[in-house]
């Protein structure tokens, strides 16, 4: 179930990123303009993806087993902790929220607002981090 998880954000990310990239450059009068800006993308996941993946798999996995786990040995109640001063003004709001083992701390479509004014829509419900690229925050059982 988590690879199947992983394998479709994945492709959804990089469907997404590719069509934003074909819809802001859409005026562009030659077919080979746009390739070279969707081969600049490409190079650049070679270099950099590999670790933006590990990064946030790592948060992700991590969550998800403890939120199996959790389910599995009966915990009713799970918390969201942001982790010191590396967390960010959407995970501060969500730190310490406590809901029921199968529900969402986030629901699809939400926007959160942080105290510094950063927003961002959730376009799918978060039942446990990461919320965002660069989240490290976690699950606990309450």
């Amino acid at each position: 179930e988590y690879v199947m998880s992983f394998t479709a954000r994945y492709i959804g990310s990089s469907k997404g990123q590719l069509k934003a990239l074909m819809r802001d450059n859409e005026d562009l009068e030659l077919d080979s303009e746009l390739a070279d800006i969707l081969e600049e993308r490409l190079e650049e996941w070679e270099e950099r993806r590999p670790g933006k993946v590990a990064n946030r798999e790592s948060v992700q996995a991590t969550n998800a087993l403890s939120k199996a786990f959790y389910v599995l040995v009966g915990v009713a109640y799970i918390r969201w902790v942001a982790l010191g001063g590396r967390s960010c003004s959407l995970c501060d709001e969500l730190d310490g929220e406590v809901v029921g083992v199968e529900q969402y701390f986030v629901q699809r479509d939400e926007t959160l607002e942080g105290e510094d004014g950063n927003e961002m829509t959730v376009y799918k419900p978060a039942g446990h981090a990461p919320l965002h690229d660069g989240c490290q925050c976690q699950i606990v059982a309450d």
